[in-house]
């Protein structure tokens, strides 16, 4: 497959490497093929060996990277030259097979070793046709790919790889523009399937030790756009009070902003009058506050959409992304384990996020639903955990908290999970649809648990108890 990118230049930051610009219209598609939009980022060559020997010219092993932003996410492209593709190592060393890894630190502090805002991102080409295998990170728990999305395709020359990594997991929420950040690219090559590499190219780093050596990675500019950006709140946090001061980083050109902010997320989505609170010249705005919008206060248990669209001076309107912000409830909620939990431990330890302004917190607990429904007149208690002593095996029961904030109680919702011994987790679950008609029907047995029957037929374990 024929690939050609016509690369435009950039705003030059003298104290970066790479230039990030952000697209003003759509972002990339996380599909394993190449948009258009990405003509907008300069291509990068991978070229410098930092681990085996050279490769033997540019069809052995070459490539090049493109790199955008927006609000949500950083996207990389990677395009692999690669005539001879293996993928025959186990999953946690993709390293050592044809494979892509991509280095990001948060705060480009340039180490001479890794720290908390470093990540190490690998994933290999894989000999199913356009399916990208797991992408793995090393630097941190599976936690750290949360909303990462993801593409390795095949092309005639080798492999593409296309990526979308959030900035809520990297560095919390998006990036302010002009911000800088430590990237590197390594491309690994495995010629003939022995199970390790033969060459591994860097982008940026110019020995092996690069791979955990972050004063070695390559400096990126997140070049400012014409879009606002770095919202305050950040998208989706947490507001604990009943108002907000509002504030965005500004587009490069905007001269003014239209600003709409509502609790229905069509109406800010699509700009109608309802959501529409007013243009002005500043960069921030309050909400709930008298005399500013929301006068009588922000609703606990309530999402709040806002979205900006910057005005330039020619009456140009450049449109922003939506973000988002919660007032927690009045009521618990968050409760650990999760309702309906299934499998748990007979001495676990119950928790739960405090409602808004919460002080005192009333637990109620049983194996009876509607004796925890009306359960009134409990001790109430100062921390959020609790603990019901040692409980059934194989049993379902049932909490209840209610929040006390000094001046009113708020009853809480009735939650339930059930103990470890219990038959859990059937496949097909419980409810599915459009089932085939005749599908393989599994489930994590009951302890101890030799026969087991189900639509009428009995069939006997063979293994031993």
């Amino acid at each position: 497959m024929s690939k050609k990118l016509v690369c435009l230049l950039s705003p030059v930051n003298p104290d970066a490497d790479i230039d990030i610009p952000s697209p003003e219209g759509d972002s990339p598609v996380i599909d394993g093929i190449i948009d258009d939009v990405w003509s907008l980022a300069s291509q990068q060559f991978i070229t410098t060996t930092v681990n085996g020997s050279d490769p033997g010219g540019p069809s052995d092993l070459s490539g090049s990277w493109w790199t955008l932003w927006d609000g949500d996410y950083l996207y990389v492209l990677v395009d692999v030259n690669d005539e001879v593709l293996f993928n025959d190592t186990a999953l946690g060393s993709s390293w050592q097979d044809d494979s892509v890894e991509f280095y990001f630190d948060g705060n480009n502090s340039k180490g001479d070793s890794t720290d908390e805002d470093d990540y190490q991102f690998c994933i290999r080409w894989s000999p199913q046709a356009n399916v990208a295998e797991q992408l793995r990170e090393y630097f941190h728990s599976p936690d750290s790919l949360e909303g990462f999305v993801y593409a390795v395709t095949t092309t005639d020359d080798g492999y593409l790889f296309e990526v979308g990594l959030p900035w809520s997991t990297l560095i919390g929420g998006p990036p302010e523009g002009g911000q800088l950040i430590g990237v590197d690219v390594f491309i690994n090559d495995d010629d003939d399937g022995g199970g390790s590499r033969e060459t591994q190219l860097a982008w940026h780093a110019v020995e092996g030790i690069g791979w955990e050596t972050p004063s070695m990675w390559g400096t990126a500019w997140i070049v400012p756009g014409r879009k606002a950006s770095g919202p305050k709140p950040t998208n989706g946090a947490i507001v604990e009070d009943t108002w907000a001061n509002i504030a965005w980083t500004p587009g490069v050109t905007a001269v003014s902003h239209d600003v709409y902010i509502s609790d229905n997320y069509d109406a800010v989505n699509e700009g109608a009058p309802e959501a529409f609170i007013g243009n002005q010249v500043a960069n921030f705005i309050v909400v709930g506050f008298p005399g500013f919008p929301y006068p009588d206060g922000l609703v606990p248990g309530t999402t709040y959409y806002w979205r900006i669209a910057e005005v330039e001076e020619d009456g140009t309107t450049i449109r922003g992304g939506v973000w988002s912000f919660t007032v927690p409830p009045k009521t618990a909620y968050e409760p650990k384990p999760a309702d309906g939990a299934q499998s748990i431990a007979t001495d676990v330890e119950l928790s739960w996020t405090p409602g808004f302004g919460a002080k005192l917190h009333t637990v109620y607990f049983g194996d009876n639903f509607d004796e925890v429904d009306n359960a009134a007149g409990g001790l109430p208690q100062g921390v959020a955990t609790y603990t019901p002593g040692t409980l059934k095996m194989a049993k379902t029961y049932y909490w209840r908290v209610d929040e006390f904030d000094a001046v009113e109680t708020y009853k809480g919702s009735v939650w339930s999970f059930t103990t470890e011994g219990a038959v859990a987790s059937p496949d097909p679950p419980n409810g599915a649809v459009d089932v085939e008609h005749t599908p393989i029907l599994t489930w994590t047995p009951g302890r101890e648990k030799c026969r087991h029957k189900f639509a009428g037929i009995q069939r006997q374990r063979e293994s031993r108890c």
